[in-house]
């Protein structure tokens, strides 16, 4: 237990709930921003960020506050359990300067053991962690008699569904032959997954393989949990591939993750293989990103004649009441969806076939753009106009889909009020054929934007990888605030690594 000198010493903490938590089904987080007035009214938040395990780190976003151009703290990064107890704190000492991203390094990682131990105090699926700072001149913090405390409440959605597939003529399926199934929610909201079953021969052994992976998304990627379980004749689950990882799009392939042998199938036929056809109940558990977020920024002024159970019993009621009134202020709004009855799938699509646009047809759509022929509506961005098919369009980006099945007249203008023209030119290019041209880091940047605006998946990973590959002292900061408002984990990572590598 803390003493009552420390505690006046302690000018901030920052406590962060995040509802729904599952490190199953959870990619990188980032707290509401706050500001804290004892320090400058520098601006912080937390990034929860997952590699091989999760890791939290503190960041100042120096160009959005009005604090020094740098400040020297102590800072102590906890997870707590739900009545307030410490599960794991580590404390940290760094400086952090004035520019968009200034990163402390990561305190710990939480990893499984940790992960297990959460599992049995947390009743809720509710994730706290509590950042404690106090300014610091050379070696000494600095005195306070008032410790300022900010709160924050996050909401994660989670869709959760259960379905089984039914994989027919079983017996005759060959080795790396491959049988696919097409799944989506059935709320038809992306992500749309891909199964992949196949034999596999492994030490002379006929082996029954499952891999996810995931089909053309508008985000970059998903934390999926999932579960297969082999059916057998009385619906009982014989055997299981449990699993979670990161899926991205574009991605080939993921590792294969064998299930069961066809030998042990086909010899129990009847119990397995009724009328030759394999049951698999398969059920899948997604991450949907924050639904709500809240931030309450209070003055707690301790006594300090007060004794120290006094002071350690009044922080965890401040922390319980304000905990109660964020989380009752929280909309019950979509947060889990659960099906509630399995739905069989038999659909199958060959996976030789595949299709690629053709040098001619990309020569052919580019005239059409630029020829304007047979054009059947008209975007403006300032004072220029541009000549585009709807057909054509509203089939790359769901956005401009929306657009034009509202009602609209015959050559109607529509505005692009959040586009230059250039950056408009650009996109529809692409769309049309799927090139890009003359790319240079504010271009290839503008583009970035706007194939997130517009939902235009494989622009934004044609810019993506520009930008990677081009990042430099200049243009880092400018990448990492990217980021910030256009998630892309990859950009992030490479942003954060070389942001790193200078200031060593």
């Amino acid at each position: 237990m803390e003493s009552i000198a420390e505690s006046q010493r302690a000018p901030f903490t920052f406590i962060w709930t995040i509802e729904n938590f599952s490190p199953q089904t959870c990619l990188n987080l980032f707290s509401p921003s706050f500001i804290v007035q004892s320090m400058g009214n520098t601006k912080w938040y937390i990034d929860l960020e997952e590699h091989d395990e999760f890791g939290c780190s503190l960041v100042r976003e120096g160009n959005k506050d009005t604090g020094p151009k740098s400040i020297e703290i102590d800072f102590e990064i906890a997870v707590l359990a739900d009545n307030g107890s410490v599960l794991i704190s580590e404390k940290g000492h760094d400086v952090f300067k004035k520019k968009p991203y200034s990163f402390s390094s990561y305190l710990f990682e939480l990893d499984d053991p940790l992960w297990e131990k959460w599992r049995k105090v947390s009743s809720r699926d509710i994730l706290i962690i509590r950042c404690r700072m106090w300014k610091t001149h050379g070696q000494k913090r600095v005195r306070s008699t008032s410790a300022d405390m900010g709160f924050a409440c996050s909401k994660l959605r989670v869709e959760q569904n259960s379905f089984i597939w039914s994989v027919r003529d079983f017996s005759s399926l060959l080795v790396r032959q491959t049988k696919i199934l097409s799944w989506q929610s059935p709320t038809n909201e992306e992500p749309k997954i891909s199964l992949d079953l196949n034999l596999f021969d492994y030490k002379n052994k006929e082996e029954v393989n499952i891999y996810p992976t995931l089909e053309k998304s508008r985000d970059c990627n998903y934390a999926i949990s999932y579960s297969i379980s082999v059916l057998d004749a009385r619906g009982k689950e014989v055997d299981c591939l449990i699993d979670r990882r990161r899926m991205e799009y574009p991605k080939e392939h993921y590792l294969c993750s064998s299930i069961i042998s066809k030998s042990k199938l086909i010899a129990n036929k009847d119990l397995y293989l009724k009328n030759d056809v394999l049951l698999l109940r398969c059920t899948f558990k997604i991450g949907k990103g924050f639904i709500s977020k809240s931030l309450n920024i209070l003055i707690l002024h301790l006594l300090e004649k007060a004794n120290k159970s006094s002071i350690s019993h009044g922080m965890r009621k401040t922390f319980k009441d304000i905990r109660d009134k964020l989380f009752s202020r929280i909309p019950p709004a979509i947060d889990l969806i659960e099906s509630k009855s399995e739905t069989f799938y038999e659909e199958e699509k060959d996976h030789s076939t595949f299709s690629c646009a053709s040098h001619s047809l990309k020569k052919a759509l580019k005239g059409l753009f630029e020829d304007g022929v047979l054009s059947d509506a008209i975007l403006r961005t300032g004072d220029e106009l541009f000549s585009i098919h709807i057909n054509i369009v509203s089939a790359r980006s769901p956005i401009f889909r929306g657009v034009f099945e509202k009602k609209m007249k015959e050559k109607e203008i529509i505005d692009v009020p959040d586009l230059d023209a250039d950056t408009l030119r650009n996109l529809l290019l692409f769309l049309y054929t799927e090139t890009v041209k003359d790319l240079q880091w504010q271009n290839a940047s503008d583009l970035f934007k706007a194939a997130h605006l517009y939902r235009i998946r494989d622009l934004a990973d044609v810019c993506s990888s520009f930008l990677r590959d081009n990042l430099s002292e200049s243009n880092v900061e400018d990448a990492l605030s990217i980021c910030k408002k256009f998630y892309d984990y990859n950009l992030k990572l490479a942003a954060k690594q070389f942001s790193s590598i200078q200031s060593k």
